[in-house]
Formats: structure tokens, sequence, C-alpha cells
């Protein structure tokens, strides 16, 4: 009987993370890099694979340049050990050595001190759950499955297999990064890419850790220093309405971190906040690039099921998921930054 296109994409899928398997059991050396300013499923991949492959006998090396968000940097600390820091790592990829890239949709993300090296290097995988088609890219193995909820998630059909092979049981610390993973990705399991599969995946890491798991959750999300607290407050006092209430956007201001007493640093968890403002359909937060070229600003963009904002992202050389998605926009202000933005919300309103 012919496959249906679902079926053949779901073969082409379990061929792809199979050849991943094979991937990694054919390499000692491990170098794993994961897009700049990385959040929870980035992390958790990251921790995840980097314990997996110690736990083959592998060498795995982390390169992370700096993590910024403090709700993050937790799930960072079981991996310390094999975690490079920096912009000049001690250790780079040679010719035999292998180039993992994880939740990174496009080897453009990584952190602009490693772009040379992952280009250079002479064997390159990806893993994540973001479409990309700009990629310039050649990847040795590509395991890229738009329908999960979080790389993560994708992962535990690579990394339970390989650890088979070399009979490793991954334990309580590789299921909890892979459990952080999804459970931030999917916004506690609320966002509409959740769905049965990742339930059901969410449920057997679980089953693994065999504890509780719900602090890992009040600290992802509740936990804030007052300073945080304050620049949220900022944030929404400067929160600009657009058509009827549909539209929703916030340009990030310096005088909005001496406001709130505190410093630059990373503000996603702003964003989420603006879908929560009684009807909002599309919300997006402005903000000054942290490296790079004056003129680059970073837009991060929300909305509900019935628009695309990834499609919007796209347009800027972004991308994502169809309701939670960026990219930069390059202007002479955050003003003119504002008035793009302004007019891609609108446009998609009209359209």
């Amino acid at each position: 009987m012919k496959k249906t296109e679902n079926e053949e994409v779901r073969a082409a899928l379990a061929e792809a993370k199979s050849r991943a398997v094979e991937l990694l059991s054919a390499h000692e050396n491990i170098f794993i890099l994961t897009h700049r300013n990385p959040d929870g499923d980035a992390i958790g991949a990251v921790a995840a694979t980097v314990l997996t492959l110690a736990g083959c006998g592998k060498k795995p090396v982390a390169l992370i340049n700096e993590i910024k968000s403090e709700e993050t940097r937790f799930m960072a600390e079981c991996i310390a050990d094999y975690t490079l820091y920096g912009e000049s790592p001690e250790r780079l990829p040679g010719k035999d050595d292998l180039v993992l890239l994880l939740d990174c949709a496009n080897s453009e993300r990584v952190d602009r001190c490693f772009a040379d090296l992952v280009k250079s290097a002479a064997c390159v995988a990806k893993v994540d759950h973001h479409q990309d088609s700009c990629d310039a890219l050649q990847y040795v193995v590509d395991v890229t499955d738009p329908g999960a909820a979080a790389a993560c998630e994708v992962l535990c059909d690579i990394l339970f297999p390989l650890a088979a092979k070399y009979g490793f049981t991954p334990g309580r610390d590789v299921a909890t990064a892979l459990y952080g993973g999804i459970m931030t990705d999917s916004g506690r399991f609320t966002y509409s890419c959740t769905t049965g599969d990742t339930m059901r995946t969410a449920g057997a890491l679980l089953d693994i850790i065999d504890g509780d798991v719900s602090w890992m959750s009040k600290r992802y999300y509740d936990l804030k220093p007052l300073t945080s607290l304050r620049l949220l407050g900022v944030a929404l006092l400067n929160t600009q309405i657009f058509a009827d209430g549909r539209v929703a956007l916030l340009a990030i201001r310096d005088d909005f971190y001496s406001q709130a007493g505190g410093k630059p640093g990373d503000v996603g968890y702003v964003i989420p906040q603006l879908m929560n403002i009684e009807g909002v359909k599309i919300s997006a937060v402005i903000k000054p690039a942290e490296e790079g070229d004056d003129r680059e600003f970073r837009v991060s963009m929300r909305s509900t099921e019935e628009y695309d904002v990834a499609a919007l992202c796209r347009t800027l050389g972004g991308g994502g998921h169809k309701c939670a998605a960026g990219a930069a926009v390059y202007a002479d202000s955050i003003d003119g930054a504002f008035e793009t933005v302004k007019g891609l919300c609108l446009g998609a309103l009209r359209d």
C-alpha cells in the first residue's frame, strides 16, 4: 500500500534519527554548540547530550560564550566540567571531530565568536525542531522535526538508543535536563506546540526522574530578582497598543534599566506577559542587540493560533514557531525598528 505523505515524513525522520545515533557512535570527540543567548531548551539539550555522551565513554565539549539569563543558568550547572565558556575556547575541533548544533535552526545563530569554527568544521550535524530553509551549511546529518515542541523532545529518540548501544542507562540527571527543555519550550505544556507525543515523552522522563520537578518550573518561570520585576513594571507601562487592542508592541529602551535599578540583560520573560493582555493577538518586544552592529535590533514575537509570526520573522531573515518567533531588524534607531515591526504586525492583521 502506498505510504501517505505523513507516513513518509515520519519514516524519513526516523531514518535521520538512526543516522544521528550512528554518527555519534562513530566519533569520540564531539563539540556541542547551540544558539546565542541560550534558553531552557537549548541548555537542556546541551546538558542531556553531554551527560549521555560522557556516560557512553565519549569526550564531549560544550562551547558556550555566555548564558545571560538567570533563569537558564542553573540548568548548565550539571555540565560545568565539560563546558568551555568565553569567546576563545582552549580546545577546538580537529578534522576527525564532530561538531553538533542543538536547538539551532540556522548555523548563523551560533554565537558570532564560534561562527568561523562551525563553517570550517569538517563534520557538522544538527538536531532541532525549527524549520529553516535559509541555512547554507551542509550537514552530514540533519534531524529537524518541526512537529516537536522542543529540541529535547527530538533528542529523546537519539540519546536513549545511543546509550543502549553502550550499555549506559541515562538517569535522573539526563532525564531532568530533557524534561526541563521540553517544559520550558512548551510554556509549561500550555503552548499550541504541545502534542500527545510531547506529553508521552515528558511522562516517560518523569518516570525516570521519579521525584518532584515542580521546583524547576518555579525557578525558571516564577522566581525573579526584584529588579527584574521592577523592569517588567516599567515595560508594561511603556507598552503600546494598536489595532483596537489586537497588537501590543514594546521597545526596550536603555533608561528602563536605570528606572528599575538594574542593568541590561535578558528580557525574555517580558513578552509572554504581553500576550496576557486581553484582546491581544500579536505582540512583539524590540531591543538593541547586545553585540555587533549598532544598527541591529532583536525582535521577539508571539501570537495566538490564527496568526503566523514565524512567517513575519522570515521576512526579516529570522524564524521560529508559528506562535513564537524572532529575528533581527536593522534600523538607524530603535524607533525605526519599532516602526518596521509595527508595519509587519498591522499588515498581518489586514491580510
